[in-house]
Order: structure tokens, then sequence, then C-alpha cells
């Protein structure tokens, strides 16, 4: 058969000998290679050339040996077989057509055909034009997982520690891979009960992608050689614990590492799939994308780390210095600006985006398009910029959570809710998003969301007190009390409790009413010897006095707690207490004199910068009390400073806007804007717009539509952002009188009996308790 003679010729021609002698010479070649290059810190590419090469060869030796031979008389061409001969020509018409009729195997031209088409599928399989070698993943058109583990520095420059930090800005330029980034690895790092790791190393990159299901790790070392830097990169299958790639770049100099980090960055992203043409075509070099300056980046990368800690003090303080550094620095400008967004600092957001867009050009385009959006100021203007940074990178939550907290802060909860729970969706650890979610379900009085939603954050972040305060307060929210004290209970229960029991309770019988058990508990929570816990303690105790208007229990408890701030050099929790003293002083107790002495010794808080607190410095809702104590005291101009100062960028101050037209009798403007704000309105806002669109209904003589704004404040539960106390007493003293209007005496007397009972220390000298005491005189007048 052609088979059999086939392969009886390749014997005769040697070509098994001479192509098993070459495989074995080049096995062993390559086999020194793999040991020896890597020891000689030589790159991978040497290797993957010596391999290449040898391949080449192996067809070329196999074409040689059939056609010559090797013979005493030297090296000479390789005789057919005698039997063999070629057909003699024949004719066809006028032409004379020679027929070979040798069997297929010995025509040249086809021997020749099949040698180079199994050369071409050797060389096609090595990859010979850049592609990478043998793909790690099969790419399906589905990004590829990966996540960057910090550089290991084995310099003793500190200047390198935040490297990672620019492989992962780098890698990000890929359609091919899903980087893992800052913002979830951190929220990944308090899953696991490591929120403070300052290293995130092989150990604990691993346990991050198991959490994450993440199958790629990227592993990188520097080494320092006098001028000679040299990075090493490894990508570990997390699966197989393997090591599935590794190369080595060097270069001299400092100023050249950012071009190493280029250079491990396309190596990394052709490792994993992508093709070599593609990575020419979007890589650009990392430091036109970041800093040139490595001192500067190492700043920013601190500010990184505390930013998603939700440490924005710690942030600012080195995204500063990272500008300091390098006063270019687009990327540590935007971060700044946001930071003090975050913190309601609207005057330092606007320097600072204003530098980041002046160097817009030198950030990557995703960060480009968020750094447009906060140079906008008008809210509505910026939502079409994160919609676009939604179609053109659908997996990023930021945009989403974005978008939802323009409309949130903008009396849209119902609105921001579809917004904030796809962010929450696309990574539900997402500490942002869980935040602004909870609030926007308690201001649409969606509670059994709200439970399910902090049950699974609780879940996920087993060991923070923080979520398990929330998993609680959710039901006390619902107003579901005897879930809530089981629950409570449960905890007590345990020999390993995570949170404050007492607190715990005493909240739950502050909210629920129950004012005797509120004190015991809160007084023995007071008396534990953390810090965290007596501020808790204090400061539920000063609503709970200011709630019932206990005037003396109040102060008691208000100058305890300023005595323990300033005996701990904590002048930011003392101040907060002088804005609660304030604001409670004016707005309860009508003693504005008294509240303005307290303003201008926070004013000299403020201007003394020994005291390392600010303005600035204060949490968005002690912002708004302070704001709100300066509109007590009627100081129209210092109140709309500091709203612009803090909230300008971010509100269009509706609240205010109507509580002006209230203010002036003008009931149906003030209704109006009352009744949008309603339609959106968070549980700060609930509060504010239900008790003063009551008012107004009120000064217009409609009871009826009074007492059903009054009425829905009875069954809030939430604290208000400590705004309970100024109006849910006062809802049923206010449900009592427009009861009383409205002849329905049995009801007005029950309102205003439960009003007296919270305010029962209240001084008698009070307006609303004098207004209680008229109607009861009205009422039992009535009815005799």
């Amino acid at each position: 058969s052609y088979m059999s003679n086939f392969f009886e010729e390749l014997k005769r021609r040697k070509v098994f000998r001479v192509s098993g002698s070459y495989a074995v010479v080049a096995w062993i070649i390559m086999q020194i290679g793999e040991v020896t290059f890597p020891a000689l810190h030589l790159p991978d590419w040497i290797l993957t050339a010596v391999v290449v090469v040898l391949l080449i060869g192996f067809p070329i030796v196999a074409i040689v040996a059939w056609i010559f031979d090797r013979t005493p008389d030297g090296v000479v061409k390789t005789q057919p077989l005698s039997s063999i001969e070629a057909a003699p020509p024949t004719q066809v018409g006028d032409m004379t057509v020679k027929t070979d009729a040798r069997p297929i195997y010995l025509k040249k031209r086809n021997i020749f055909l099949v040698l180079g088409v199994v050369a071409g599928i050797m060389i096609g399989q090595i990859n010979l034009f850049g592609d990478g070698g043998e793909k790690l993943v099969n790419y399906t058109g589905d990004r590829i997982p990966v996540a960057i583990a910090d550089f290991e520095n084995n310099t003793e420059d500190a200047s390198l520690n935040g490297l990672s930090g620019l492989l992962i800005t780098s890698l990000e330029q890929s359609n091919y891979l899903s980087v893992l980034t800052r913002s979830r690895m951190f929220d990944l790092l308090k899953q696991i009960g490591k929120p403070n790791v300052d290293i995130v190393d092989e150990k604990i990159g691993m346990e991050i992608c198991r959490r994450a299901d993440i199958g790629a790790l990227v592993l990188t070392s520097i080494q320092q050689f006098g001028d000679l830097y040299t990075i090493d990169l490894k990508i570990l299958d997390v699966e197989t614990n393997e090591y599935l790639y590794s190369t080595n770049v060097q270069a001299e100099g400092k100023k050249n590492i950012p071009g190493l980090i280029d250079e491990i960055s396309k190596q990394t992203r052709i490792s994993l799939a992508e093709r070599a043409e593609e990575v020419e075509k979007n890589q650009v070099a990392i430091a036109s994308l970041t800093t040139k300056n490595l001192e500067a980046y190492k700043y920013f990368n601190l500010g990184e780390k505390a930013f998603y800690k939700l440490d924005f003090k710690g942030a600012i303080k080195q995204y500063l210095i990272a500008m300091e550094e390098d006063s270019t620095f687009a990327l540590a400008a935007y971060k700044l600006a946001y930071s003090y967004q975050w913190h309601f600092m609207s005057e330092l957001h606007d320097k600072y985006i204003k530098k980041a867009v002046k160097y817009i050009e030198s950030v990557p385009d995703k960060e480009r398009l968020y750094i447009r959006a906060q140079s906008i100021k008008n809210f509505q203007s910026k939502i079409p910029v994160y919609e676009e940074i939604i179609d053109k990178y659908p997996n990023e939550k930021l945009a989403y959570f974005e978008i939802g907290d323009m409309l949130f802060h903008n009396t849209r909860a119902n609105e921001s809710i579809a917004y904030f729970e796809k962010s929450h969706e696309l990574d539900p650890s997402f500490e942002f998003a869980i935040q602004h979610l909870r609030w926007a379900y308690v201001g649409v009085e969606d509670h059994e969301k709200n439970i399910e939603l902090t049950a699974k954050s609780s879940a996920i972040y087993p060991d923070d007190p923080h979520h398990k305060y929330n998993e609680l307060n959710a039901v006390l929210y619902a107003g579901k009390f005897n879930e809530y004290f089981g629950m409570v209970r449960a905890i007590e229960d345990k020999e390993v409790q995570l949170i404050d029991t007492d607190i715990a309770f005493g909240y739950g019988y502050y909210v629920s009413g129950d004012y005797g058990k509120a004190v015991d508990r809160l007084e023995k929570a007071k008396k534990n010897t953390s810090k965290h816990w007596s501020r808790d303690g204090l400061f539920l105790l000063q609503q709970l006095a200011a709630s019932r208007a206990d005037r003396s229990a109040f102060l008691t408890y208000s100058d305890k707690a300023l005595g323990f701030y300033n005996k701990n050099a904590n002048y930011n929790f003392y101040t907060q207490t002088l804005i609660t003293r304030a604001r409670v002083l004016a707005g309860i107790f009508n003693e504005k004199e008294n509240a303005n002495m307290i303003l201008e010794e926070i004013e000299n808080i403020f201007n003394d910068s020994t005291n390392d607190i600010a303005f600035a410095d204060l949490s968005g809702v002690f912002k708004l009390h302070l704001i709100d104590a300066y509109r007590l005291v009627n100081n129209d101009i210092r109140q709309n400073e500091l709203y612009n100062q803090a909230f300008g960028v971010l509100s269009d101050n509706n609240l205010e806007n109507a509580k002006v037209f209230l203010d002036s009798k003008n009931y149906q403007k003030a209704i109006s804007i009352y009744n949008n704000i309603l339609k959106g309105a968070d549980g700060y806002q609930n509060f504010i717009a239900n008790f003063n669109i009551g008012i107004a209904y009120m000064g217009e003589n409609n009871y009826g539509m009074a007492l059903k704004h009054f009425d829905s404040l009875k069954d809030n539960y939430f604290s208000g952002f400590n705004s309970r106390p100024f109006y849910y007493p006062k809802a049923f003293l206010y449900s009592g009188l427009a009861n009383l209007e409205l002849k329905n005496y049995r009801l007005a007397k029950s309102n205003i009996e439960t009003f007296l009972q919270i305010w029962e220390p209240a001084p008698e000298s009070l307006k609303e308790k004098k207004m209680a005491r008229e109607a009861l005189k009205k009422i039992d007048k009535a009815v005799s």
C-alpha cells in the first residue's frame, strides 16, 4: 500500500533516525535554558526565541534527511528506488504531457507541501508573532477577572510602595480584563475581617480572590541592584495554587520604573488571552495617566487606602501631600475634590476640581468623565455624564451610586433607589451604596426592603458592629418592637457580644416610648470605660432629655459630655455637643440668647487652629444642625453662608426655600414646595416637611389636611438624623389641636395628653405646654 511504502521510504532515507536525534538534542537545550536563563535574570523572550528556532529547525532537518544522505563519499543526494520511474510522455491533442507515475509520497511538490503544512502548524502553535505563548484562559467574550496584590518592595525606597496602584490603573485599560478595583478590594478586606491590613500579600490576595470568585492573582516584586531595577511578575492560579506565568523586566534608573510597569502590564494582558495588537493599540504609558513623580504616587496610594476605609480626613491629608509633590497630579486633585464633597466642603471641592480639569489630559478615559461630572455645578446636568460612564462602562458601580446620590440629596429619594440598587447589585459589599440605600428605603418607608438589605449586609460584614446596629434599627424603624427586643436579648445571651446591648436596649426603649427603662439602660452604658460607647450613651441621654423637654436633665448630660471630651481633648465631639446644646436651647426651650453665646463659642473653637477642628471637619448631619441653630436664632446671613459652603454643590435648598414662605405666611407656596419634597423625601426631610406642611395647613384653617401630616409622624420611629426631639412630641400636640378644631374631642384629648406625658418634665413656662393646657380646658368645657 502507499502508506507502508511511504514508511519504508522514510526508514530507508533515515528520516526517523535524524529527526529522533534532533528531538533529543533540542529537548536537552530547552531544559538547560529553562533552568539557567531565570537564574541569569535573562528576559523570558530569549528562552522563547530558542524554543521557536528549535521548532522551526525540526521540519528543516526532516526535509534535509529526506533529500540528502551521509555516505563514505560525503553528503550526497538520496537516490530514488530503481523500480520507480516516471511514465513516458503522452500526446493530448497538440500538447505533450509528462505524467508522474510515482506514488504521492515520492513527488517532491507534495513532500514539501506536507512538510510546510506541518511546520506552519507547529509555528502557529508556538505563536511566533507575539500573541504571548499559550493562553492561560480561553477568552469567551466575558472579561477575565483578575486581582493585583501589593508590590513586594525589596528595596529600601519607600516611594516604591504604591506601585500596585499604577499596575491596576494600567491594566484597567484592557477591554479583556476585569481588574479588581481598590474600592472592591477594601470592601473584601472588611468582609474577611482584615480591614486594617496595610499590605495585600499572596496569602491575603488568595483569600480575597476566593471571596470574590477570581481565578488569577498577579504577584509582583521589585529589587534594586545599584542603579538597576528589576521587577518580577508571576500570575497565580488561585484554584490550583500554581504559577501560570512568570516574567522579569529590568531597567537602569528609577525614572524608568513607570516604563517597567507598562511592560509587565503588557505581558500580563497578553498572557491572559489578549492579542498583542490589541494591547499595542490601547495601552497608554502609565506615567501619562498618573504622575511621573513616584514620591507623589506613594502619598496618593496612602490616600486611596484611607479613602476606601472611609477615613476621608486621613485621605485628604495624603492627597494634599501628593499634590505638593506634583501640582499637576490630576488624579490626586480629583480625589481631593471628591473627598471634600463627601465632607460637604464645597469651596475646597471647587478649588481642586478646577485643578483636575486643568490637567485632565493626564488621567485615564474613565476618570476624565468623572472629573467632567464633578466639575458641573448643576446636579441635573451631572447626571447625563454619569449615564455616559454607565454606557461605556456598564459595571461601573460608582457611576450608578453618583446618580442616586444626586437625586437623593435633592429630595428625590424615591427616584434614587433604582440607581442605589443597581450599584449594590454590582457590588453587594459597597458601603456607600448600602448606607444610602438604607436611608432611601427609610425615606419611602419601605421597611421590609430595609430589613432585608441590612440583614444581608450584616452577613457580609459579620464582625462589624456598625452593620449589626443597622440590622437591629431596620426592625426598630418598622415599629416591630417585640422582634427588636428579642434580637437584642439573643445577642445579650451570647458569650461574645458584638455590640453594646445596653445602648441597643436604651435606644429601643427611647424610640418605643418607655423612657424610664431607656434612662436606666443608657446610664449603664454611659459608665462603660470605652470612649465610643460613652459617647453613644451620653448622646442618646441628651436626645432623650431633649425629646421630653427635660431642661435640667439635658443640661446635666450635656455638661457631662463636655467635661468628658474636654478631658480627652476630643474637640470634634466637644463641638458636636455644643451644636446640639445650641440647637436644643433655641429650638425647644426658646433660649436664643444662650444659644447665641454657644454659637460664638463654636466659632472661637473653629478659629483656633490648635483645636484641629473646623466647620469643614463636621459630618454632614452636624453641619445641618449648626445651620439650623443659626436659623433658630434668626442669623440668616451666617445660616446661608454655611449652607452654601457645605451643600451648595449638592442641593437646591428646597427645605429652606419652603421655610421662608412658611415664615412669611405664604402658606400655599410653602405647601406646594413641601408637597414636592415629600414625593422623594428622605427620613430627615420627612420629619421637617410633614411637620411644617401641617403648620401651613393649620394657617390655612385646613385642619383635616393638617391632621393627616401630623398623624404621619406618630408612627415614624426613625431618628431623623437626630431631629426626632424637635418634631415627634409636637406632632401629638398639633394633632390634638387640629382634632379640637374639627370637634373630635376624644381624639384631641388623647393626643394632647400623650404630648403632656412625653413632656411631663418640661417647664410649664414653655409655649407648647401652655398651648396644651389651654386646649385641655377647651375640651373639658366643650364636653361638659
